[in-house]
């Protein structure tokens, strides 16, 4: 079994439920930052989701970061422990676009609601980065979910319509997102996660 092998077999048991691998673009790489980078999506508990905001979810999301930056460690300690090195990209770094990132690793295709769509776990997921020097295949896998979210998200437009403070909004044909508007960052908001289509064939799968 390969390093990679092991490492992949190892993040199961924590809870991961994608991994790819992809590199950064030299204009948002540091010098900490190693070639290779992984991608991994941990699905949101259902108590997040569909949930009221208010600042009682906003704790529960404080927790989930608590969550997963364990899982992070343990994964750079793995590596480590492999004899590789690693560097963590923080979960709440604004300047690095997550989604973007594990688009290009062909993990799935970003949608009206400006998150990551996948065919496994829809939009309801958090994204992990790690950074490493361990060899990794970084050419991504052929996937079609690029044509069908963007024919699906062509005719839908529930995300834009349920977002409360009007993040999400259409300007001259284009969707629009504004960071500032968000009270997903105050309150932990997910209307645009739970509305999406591709969320409820997600929730749909997993009860088969």
């Amino acid at each position: 079994m390969s390093d990679v092998e092991k490492f992949e077999k190892y993040t199961k048991s924590l809870g991961i439920s994608e991994i790819a691998y992809t590199t950064i673009d030299e204009e948002h790489t540091t010098d900490e930052m190693y070639p290779n980078t992984i991608v991994a999506l941990i699905k949101m508990d259902d108590e997040l989701l569909g949930v009221t905001p208010d600042m009682s979810l906003k704790q529960k999301y404080k927790e989930l970061y608590v969550v997963i930056t364990d899982i992070m460690t343990k994964m750079c300690d793995f590596i480590e422990d492999m004899g590789y090195h690693t560097y963590m990209i923080d979960q709440l770094d604004m300047s690095m676009n997550f989604s973007i990132i594990a688009q290009k690793a062909i993990m799935g295709y970003i949608g009206n609601n400006k998150l990551l769509i996948t065919d496994s776990i829809g939009p309801g997921h958090k994204i992990i980065l790690i950074t490493t020097d361990m060899p990794v295949n970084t050419t991504p896998t052929k996937n079609d979910i690029k044509k069908r979210v963007r024919s699906t998200c062509s005719k839908c437009y529930m995300c834009v319509k349920n977002c409360p403070d009007h993040a999400l909004h259409i300007k001259n044909g284009e969707i629009y997102f504004d960071k500032k508007k968000c009270i997903g960052y105050t309150h932990g908001c997910t209307y645009c996660i739970t509305v999406c289509p591709f969320q409820k064939i997600a929730e749909n799968k997993a009860k088969t």
